[in-house]
């Protein structure tokens, strides 16, 4: 038995609610983990099928120890957000979950987790998961300011602006309601050439608008925590904030610079909040524009 598995069954054993689903953890490898569990009467749905609930306790934790193997011993990970795809129900006796580091950024992992029904061999469930990393402390106040912290930088980028959401960023509220529509909307094409002329000419514009949904279902950008910002190319704020090591660029000597790469409009816009940021801290100034639109 390596170090790594040690140290992965060591934090695994510690957790009471994965003893009491019967979890069991099955390898160990780095940016990988396979995790089990066995479907009980206690466990299941009204049908008989294993609860949705533990498919997605069993590929969160997987994801979570994925992200975990990629980062220093003397450090914890914490779920800062998922998305889970359901796509069948688990009617065999155990399911497998296989973690997979996509992405391991200094503030943010991107995993995956693939739920496959044991005995069918089928994938029931499919998650996507950023994971944050934190330094672990015995103090509980100082791990609760630093995970408040974590969660914050996870969204809001060097410059201030709100990467989750950005019409880009993968999983946020813009590309999921694209890809909520896109699916609602089905094969729509053939029924807004007829009510082009039956209701209304604005139907005639439906292949357009089909166009800018598939562009916005399929954005991939992890934020500018993980990578380099898709959209502004020519934007060096999230470089200078990593060789300067800080989080936001009021906490730079320099700030305000004239060398962001951004246009003047939002060259303006970033100060601005910068400003805010630096006058009455990163979490008050999220809590202030957390639920309203960034465009």
């Amino acid at each position: 038995m390596n170090s790594l598995w040690k140290r992965i069954q060591g934090s695994f054993d510690q957790q009471r609610f994965l003893k009491l689903l019967g979890a069991r953890l099955e390898a160990v490898e780095p940016g990988s983990v396979d995790i089990s569990c066995r479907r009980k009467p206690e466990l299941t749905q009204q049908q008989g099928f294993l609860h949705g609930g533990i498919v997605t306790t069993i590929a969160d934790v997987t994801c979570g120890y994925s992200a975990l193997t990629v980062i220093p011993e003397d450090w914890e990970v914490s779920t800062v957000e998922f998305k889970i795809n359901f796509l069948r129900p688990v009617a065999g006796e155990t399911i497998m979950s296989k973690g997979t580091v996509l992405k391991a950024g200094k503030s943010l992992v991107v995993t995956e987790a693939e739920v496959v029904d044991a005995e069918s061999g089928k994938l029931a469930a499919k998650m996507q998961a950023t994971m944050i990393p934190a330094p672990i402390s015995g103090d509980a106040e100082v791990s609760a300011e630093s995970s408040e912290t974590s969660d914050v930088k996870a969204f809001l980028a060097p410059c201030g602006l709100h990467c989750g959401k950005c019409f880009a960023f993968q999983n946020g509220e813009i590309h999921d309601a694209a890809v909520r529509l896109r699916t609602y909307l089905g094969n729509f094409g053939p029924y807004a050439k007829r009510f082009e002329t039956a209701l209304d000419p604005v139907f005639s514009q439906y292949p357009a608008f089909a166009a800018m949904l598939d562009y916005l279902s399929e954005t991939t950008c992890g934020g500018c925590r993980v990578e380099k910002c898709k959209f502004y190319k020519n934007c060096t704020v999230r470089a200078c904030a990593l060789e300067k090591q800080v989080d936001f660029c009021c906490e730079c000597p320099e700030f305000p610079c004239g060398h962001t790469g951004l246009d003047e409009n939002l060259c303006q816009r970033h100060a601005a909040i910068n400003r805010k940021i630096a006058e009455i801290g990163a979490e008050a100034y999220y809590d202030e524009i957390k639920d309203t639109p960034r465009y």
